[in-house]
């Protein structure tokens, strides 16, 4: 019936409650032997109301389990098999072009796909039902840290036909709390980008939402995941023969760029906790003090803010997954600079001696 990305969220948290592993490459294999029948909206041509008209959920079901693609034995809420609750379903033999039979489905794969490369290790996914989007796509990032300044870019007519939009720090983490993307993909629509340009989140979207959009990005940025490092203009493919997902730049490349990502949203958050403390000690208002963090606000995003604005008035310390990654990212750093000869007192004053542990002895 095609499906919303968001089954990426919903099943793999149920299958934990469980006790039970599923995995993004688990679904993806589910959806490789998984006949699309349903010819519904978003992607399709029809709605809810027409399925329920041709005898409903229970004669696509019906039709799978004749297949052998459905545990009939498995019990459910009703107290009966699935075989059981679906026994007297009549499978409405007569063709008609809501729900397809088996043997002459809308598509012989289900309705999303997961893409794993070198921008996404822990895989992300895309949906592919009721699109046509080619086997290979490749174009320009427009890297944004959050959605409203990508909605603010497409309002401006930025983003064209061939880019690739990056948006960032909206996953569980970095958003917090990983909220439904609707406004972006509709205005994609709107302008009638949703198949020239892909979009790509370590965030969600909304099951409305249709186009070349691929959410649930993992690891996602605030954790160090490859898409921080991203960069405008970096180009990005996306390949749907190999389901792949690549930043096509060297794994060198992709590193120094991911140790300046991590350094400096780390080091924006340091200046402006200590702003905050000497803001304090002039007994300045807590509304004002929140304004001096507008523009952080918009750059970085509420998962940013927020973790500042939780430091404020307690003794400062960074989360401990943005410390891991900054501690990672300054050592290769500071090595890379040791390696290339630059002078020791211009590496200390950028580097405070706190941060530089044994390397400001070496240095000495």
């Amino acid at each position: 019936m095609g499906g919303s990305t968001n089954t990426a969220l919903h099943l793999p948290a149920i299958a934990n409650e469980m006790g039970i592993s599923l995995t993004l490459k688990e679904i993806h294999d589910i959806s490789m032997r998984t006949p699309l029948l349903a010819d519904l909206k978003p992607g399709g041509k029809y709605v809810m109301y027409d399925l329920d008209k041709v005898g409903g959920v229970q004669v696509v079901m019906k039709r799978l389990l004749e297949a052998g693609l459905l545990h009939g034995d498995q019990l459910t809420v009703t107290g009966k098999t699935m075989e059981e609750n679906l026994k007297d379903i009549d499978i409405n033999k007569e063709e008609n072009n809501i729900v397809r039979h088996i043997d002459n489905p809308i598509s012989k794969t289900g309705g999303l796909v997961t893409l794993f490369g070198n921008l996404a290790p822990d895989g992300c996914v895309l949906k592919v039902a009721g699109h046509d989007f080619g086997k290979k796509f490749t174009g320009p990032a427009k890297v944004f840290d959050q959605e409203e300044q990508a909605m603010e870019s497409l309002r401006k007519r930025e983003i064209k036909a061939g880019d690739v939009v990056i948006i960032r720090y909206e996953g569980p983490k970095g958003g917090p709390g990983m909220r439904e993307m609707l406004s972006i993909t509709g205005a994609l629509v709107g302008q009638g980008l949703s198949e020239s340009v892909y979009l790509i989140t370590d965030g969600r979207f909304s099951g409305g939402s249709t186009g070349a959009i691929i959410g649930h990005l993992g690891p996602e940025a605030a954790v160090g995941g490859p898409i921080a490092a991203v960069e405008d203009g970096d180009t990005v493919e996306i390949d749907l023969e190999k389901f792949e997902l690549n930043l096509k730049i060297s794994s060198e490349e992709i590193m120094e760029q991911w140790d300046k990502a991590q350094t400096y949203w780390f080091l924006e958050q340091q200046r402006l906790y200590f702003i905050t403390q000497d803001l304090i000690k002039l007994n300045v208002d807590q509304e004002k003090l929140k304004d001096q963090f507008k523009e952080s606000f918009k750059r970085y995003g509420k998962g940013f803010y927020n973790n500042l604005m939780e430091g404020v008035f307690t003794p400062w310390k960074l989360p401990d997954f943005y410390q891991e990654n900054f501690d990672k990212a300054t050592e290769r750093m500071i090595d890379k600079q040791i390696k290339e000869g630059k002078d020791p007192n211009l590496i200390r004053r950028y580097w405070p001696e706190e941060v530089m542990k044994d390397k400001y002895d070496y240095l000495k």
